[in-house]
């Protein structure tokens, strides 16, 4: 009894053979361990119901239950089962497995000779290296910290089990400071809501859990070009703090496998293209994939010792010329000319017609020698600047979740959770920081600066008058209780100054509501007062939260309480939801009313504000109102990349007709690196393009080496109406203009096919309930056309008005829907909210106290 012991759950993806049968379920795997009695978790990153993701690029994850048992078991069995989404819902598992602890009281003759328990490989099951600090919303915390005192003495920090507690030390108490010590201490120099969110608090119902760190980015040198039968050297990089005790395991073509951080390869022996692969693995952490390609070339041309401008031959009516671009072989129809596509290559060698003194090549060496026009040239590769990221919500109670969003970047954006896009939601169940990276081509930036969203679990307090009584008196609605009796303790407070009033103690509850008289207190009529409500509870646990009230204001239908986002940041040019939600019996009927910068105004509650620039940064203040009913809160939104500047911008929009736009453009400051420009068609931005098409004049007038400047945007084909265009370009999310801009293209005639969508069903849904989603033909012909969707969670159906079941909060974000017609596509988008506060805490106690 009372030793420590940790148990670990691993999850293996397999690859299923035809033929066989097995259970298919969704991607995401939850899962549930149930314990013996007398088992108490310390620690460890399982938690109930945690979500397992493993596919092909993300094979294993592990997770461990660190623990003790505080009493003899009848038996020690541990049982693992799995479910899918909803299995917490309907109480249905899988059983996957079980295994035994045998549990000793300390007297027990042959304690000594047991040893450490095994896992079922029968390894020792390895301990934790406890930490003597942590970091947590920006903050470090260490042993012996004073973070605030009061009467009983200091308030200090100790780092027990790898967690920073708070005990009473240098005074008349000892022992762990309660919470509800937390708002009476002085000399606090960090905010309330980090000290209750980051350290454990007496009463707070927290477990310990230190989480591992995985501040780590692999990446891949050693690819190119070589010959058939060399060797080769591949080496994987690791950068951040926690590389030590990273492990490497290499993979690659005619069965090759290896270990360690660097390899040798001895090239195939077949001229090609091969792709070698490795996989990062450290205990607690996502496994990191990363891949590199070697190109072989056999005989023939051997080391494809071609020149600048050199006739390879001619064929149907072209010639093919080499043109060299940095360290990297293209081909041209005249000296110096636009790239052209290998094809002509393929021709050459399977009608002949090769130039005198040339070497023939074979189809197998041409992708050895040569590259298409798309294909960068990997000596020209720059780093790309870390992305700006940013979240929705930096503080929310466990359970909801903050929308991360990542610009300046213009190729892919990878995320520290292991989610990539410029736009993910994520709903932590402790305080976690996020970074991401931006990988343009097989360049990847560093690790951006960290954004920190907090968990923190206060109550949900709603105050409410009550009909027919004075309005002195106060109905208390708690929204999130635990289960059972609960006893409650209150504080009032002058919102405006803080000033104390006074509290109450003792009041007993097992639904979360009571009522409060606060007619002793002389309260003023028409001032706002914060009830802070905590939750002692018969068992120890504690959490308190509070909301705002007025003396004097009307007593009925007022049980609603509204909140947003504290801060929403968003890209100029995008697009961004204003969210509230509302809790409470009267939410329905509300009304909403939002105003902000530059007389914003709307009446929804969740109204969406497109084509962001500048002037939509600032605060949105929302007034919802029921009766006589009011209740306020705001939202700062900071819109980002709007106004820039370019350094020393070298340009031209050399011309825009009914076909294409075509320049380009590049920062002389970082000339080594493709930059991404704005299109602009009568004073409106359609869309942003990256400046990567190969410019060999443009490199040759200014003695560059690098060589991908050049642009090229599709005219959209609604703009083919019979008018003329005012056609812009501007370096991307600034005011930049090109040299040559604007330009006028047209009048352009339509290829015939002209029409629009409008997208439906979107808008706010509640858990459970069906989204009948839609498309109407808004203009035009639509006959024939086909449809494609897709949304959050890699959604997707080509029915033209899909139908969405059984909602739950993975369903909420952006739909999109395009229509294909004649070779023409058009797009129309929705926003989908589905809202699943729980009605009850019995519900939601109910969820977590089955043992089937």
């Amino acid at each position: 009894m009372n030793e420590e012991v940790i148990l670990t759950i691993g999850v293996q993806y397999f690859n299923v053979s035809p033929n066989s049968v097995f259970t298919l379920m969704s991607e995401g795997i939850f899962l549930k361990v149930l314990v013996p009695e007398g088992f108490e978790q310390t620690g460890g990153s399982y938690y109930d119901f945690i979500e397992a993701r493993v596919n092909a690029n993300n094979s294993y994850q592990e997770f461990t239950i660190k623990g003790k048992f505080n009493r003899i078991p009848t038996n020690g069995i541990f049982t693992l089962i799995k479910g899918d989404v909803y299995s917490r819902d309907i109480n249905k598992y899988i059983y996957k497995a079980n295994t035994e602890i045998e549990v000793y009281d300390q007297a027990h003759p042959s304690k000594q000779s047991l040893g450490r328990v095994k896992n079922a490989n029968g390894q020792n099951i390895s301990t934790l290296t406890i930490p003597s600090s942590i970091e947590c919303s920006g903050y470090s915390f260490t042993d012996g910290q004073v973070i605030g005192n009061a009467g009983p003495g200091n308030a200090v920090i100790r780092m027990t089990n790898g967690c920073a507690t708070v005990y009473w030390e240098g005074g008349s108490a000892s022992g762990r400071t309660h919470i509800n010590w937390l708002i009476n201490l002085s000399g606090k120099t960090i905010p309330d809501e980090v000290l209750e969110n980051c350290l454990m608090w007496d009463g707070d119902g927290k477990t310990c859990n230190p989480a591992a760190t995985c501040n780590l980015t692999v990446s891949l040198s050693g690819g190119g070009s070589t010959t058939c039968g060399s060797t080769t050297t591949l080496t994987a990089n690791c950068q951040g703090n926690d590389c030590s005790g990273v492990s490497y395991s290499w993979s690659g073509p005619n069965s090759f496998t290896g270990s360690g951080s660097s390899v040798n390869v001895t090239a195939p022996s077949t001229a090609g293209s091969y792709t070698y692969t490795v996989t990062a693995s450290k205990s607690g952490c996502t496994s990191q994939q990363k891949q590199v390609t070697l190109t072989v070339s056999c005989g023939g041309t051997g080391t494809c010792n071609y020149t600048n401008n050199q006739l390879l031959g001619s064929t149907s009516g072209k010639n093919i010329y080499v043109k060299v671009v940095g360290n990297c072989k293209y081909i041209a129809f005249e000296p110096g000319g636009e790239t052209r596509a290998l094809d002509w290559l393929y021709v050459l060698v399977n009608n002949g017609g090769w130039a005198s003194g040339v070497t023939p090549l074979t189809s197998d060496e041409i992708p050895v020698c040569f590259k298409q026009p798309s294909e960068s040239c990997p000596g020209g590769c720059s780093t790309p600047a870390a992305p700006n990221v940013s979240a929705s919500a930096t503080s929310i109670n466990s359970g909801q979740s903050s929308t991360l969003t990542a610009s300046n970047c213009s190729g892919t954006v990878t995320w520290s959770s292991g989610q990539s896009g410029s736009s993910i939601q994520v709903s932590p169940t402790a305080t976690t920081t996020y970074t991401a990276t931006c990988t343009v081509g097989s360049c990847s930036s560093p690790a951006s600066s960290g954004v920190t969203v907090t968990v923190g679990n206060r109550l949900q307090v709603a105050i409410s008058g009550i009909t027919g009584q004075a309005s002195t008196k106060k109905r208390v609605t708690i929204s999130n209780p635990y289960s059972g009796n609960r006893t409650y303790l209150w504080y009032i407070y002058r919102d405006s100054d803080m000033q104390y009033i006074g509290y109450g103690t003792d009041i007993s509850s097992s639904t979360g509501v009571f009522d409060v008289d606060l007619a002793s207190y002389n309260l003023v009529s028409g001032t706002v007062y914060r009830l802070y409500v905590g939750d002692t509870g018969d068992s120890g646990n504690s959490r308190h939260g509070y909301n705002t009230f007025t003396i004097g204001s009307s007593a009925s239908n007022c049980n609603f309480t509204v909140s947003t986002p504290s801060t929403a940041s968003a890209g100029c040019g995008g697009t961004v939801s204003l969210s509230a939600s509302c809790s409470g019996n009267d939410c329905s009927g509300a009304n909403y009313s939002w105003s902000g910068p530059n007389g914003y105004a709307s009446t929804q509650q969740n109204p969406v504000i497109s084509n962001l620039s500048a002037s939509h940064s600032g605060t949105y203040t929302l007034t919802v109102t029921k009766g006589s009913c009011t209740t306020t809160s705001q939202i700062t939104l900071n819109v980002t990349n709007c106004g820039g500047t370019v350094s020393q911008p070298f340009s031209s929009l050399d011309a825009a007709d009914c076909s294409s736009i075509r320049g380009w453009a590049f920062d002389n400051a970082n000339n080594q690196a493709s930059v991404s420009v704005d299109v602009y068609i009568n004073g409106t931005k359609v869309g942003t393009t990256l400046a990567n098409r190969t410019r060999p004049d443009v490199a040759s007038y200014y003695g560059l080496s690098y060589s991908l400047y050049g642009f090229e945007y599709t005219l959209p084909e609604q703009y083919k109406n019979g008018t003329s265009l005012n056609v812009s370009v501007k370096f991307a999310n600034t005011q930049v203009e090109l040299s040559g801009s604007p330009k006028v293209a047209g009048p352009c005639q339509s290829s015939g096919t002209s029409f629009a969508i409008q997208a439906g069903g979107g808008g706010e849904k509640s858990c459970g309930s069906s989204a009948a989603l839609s498309v109407s033909c808004a203009s035009g012909d639509c006959t024939g056309a086909s449809y494609s969707w897709s949304g959050p969670n890699g959604y997707a159906s080509t029915q033209q008005n899909p139908v969405l079941s059984n909602l739950s909060a993975i369903h909420s974000g952006t739909y999109t829907v395009t229509a294909t017609k004649n070779g023409v596509s058009i797009t129309s988008t929705l926003q989908l909210t589905v809202s699943c506060n729980p009605s009850s805490g019995t519900l939601k106690a109910r969820a977590y106290s089955t043992s089937n």
